[in-house]
């Protein structure tokens, strides 16, 4: 396929359906706050713990939007958003819950629009 049409379809020429920049492994500055409940989750969703957890973390305001200047950045983010809204949606042994924290459900929809994806659990921000 021509170089050209390659990006029509998302395809990097060197590095395929990978982003052509690496993604950001831990969150910018003030967000770093985000790095640690992404290594805590796995704890609290095997505990049962993670709506409980999660119910506490409060919306983003525009200081930390601020933050969030540069696509990949934004990607980071969206990524941490999405895999909450899923864990709080469905944990593991507890029915599914019929909303989703303003903390993780704000954000999550801010981001979606930004980067012009559905604000669900998915592959391409990873």
């Amino acid at each position: 396929m021509a170089p050209d049409r390659l990006n029509e379809f998302g395809i990097d020429p060197e590095r395929g359906f990978l982003p052509s920049i690496d993604p950001l492994a831990s969150m910018p500055g003030d967000l770093a706050f985000l790095d640690e409940y992404v290594s805590n989750m796995p704890h609290w969703m095997k505990d049962g713990n993670i709506r409980h957890e999660l119910n506490r973390l409060l919306p983003l305001n525009g200081t930390y939007y601020e933050l969030l200047a540069d696509r990949r950045s934004r990607l980071a983010a969206f990524r941490f958003y999405s895999h909450a809204a899923s864990a709080y949606q469905f944990p593991r042994g507890q029915e599914p819950s019929g909303r989703i924290t303003a903390g993780v459900a704000i954000p999550l929809s801010i981001l979606a629009l930004w980067i012009d994806v559905p604000p669900i659990l998915q592959y391409y921000p990873y």
